[in-house]
């Protein structure tokens, strides 16, 4: 297996060869990031296609979220006092399986992390007042339970995008809003869930169709 690096993390290059060296699957199986800000959908559109696919799902979110759980810290205040050795355990995480193959990788870094690992690099968008629903629904909530409450979701999810933007600014020199490194960008604001189940899964095929995956 070559050792030519793939992550478009160049800060990475170094571990990835390692990790290439640990990792050498005799036939890499497909694997798919989900990238996207805040209550975009991220980890509903990776349910819907590791099923699909047969593959195994990480949420790269899961870690950030158990560190805000164990401070007793909302996830606005966790984007901005996550210690960076989290960060880049994170990452190294997703690099290596993301070598390994066989997984949907959620999570905002996962497709610059993977690179060209990844078979299929989707970004998720969604506006934000649909955001602010999601939020509110997945907190237990109701989406139509209140204007407070969805202001109040509002102005968490705008900390949260700010928050996250500086500190993968200051890590990685990176904007979190350049579309260019995804093969597919889904926007999430309309469909209902029905929908947005045949419309990743189509695009999806179709993309891995043209790249000969079919």
């Amino acid at each position: 297996m070559s050792l030519d690096t793939k992550t478009f993390l160049k800060i990475l290059s170094s571990l990835e060869k390692k990790l290439i060296k640990e990792n050498k699957p005799q036939k890499r199986k497909l694997v798919i990031t989900i990238s996207g800000e805040a209550s975009v959908g991220k980890t509903v559109i990776g349910k819907i296609l590791s099923t699909y696919f047969n593959l195994k799902l990480h949420d790269v979110g899961d870690r950030e979220r158990y560190f805000a759980k164990k401070k007793k810290i909302s996830l606005e205040t966790a984007s901005q006092l996550l210690p960076k050795k989290i960060d880049f355990l994170m990452d190294k995480e997703v690099l290596k399986l993301a070598i390994k193959g066989g997984y949907v990788i959620v999570g905002r870094l996962a497709g610059l992390v993977a690179g060209d690992w990844a078979d299929c690099r989707i970004l998720v968008t969604c506006e934000a007042r649909i955001r602010a629903q999601h939020l509110v629904s997945t907190s237990g909530g109701s989406a139509s339970g209140g204007k407070k409450f969805l202001q109040e979701a509002f102005k968490k999810i705008k900390a949260r995008d700010k928050a996250d933007r500086a500190r993968y600014k200051k890590l990685y020199g990176l904007d979190l809003l350049d579309k260019n490194p995804y093969n597919l960008i889904i926007d999430n604001t309309k469909p209902s869930l029905k929908e947005i189940k045949n419309i990743v899964i189509k695009k999806v095929e179709d993309f891995l169709k043209n790249k000969n995956y079919g």
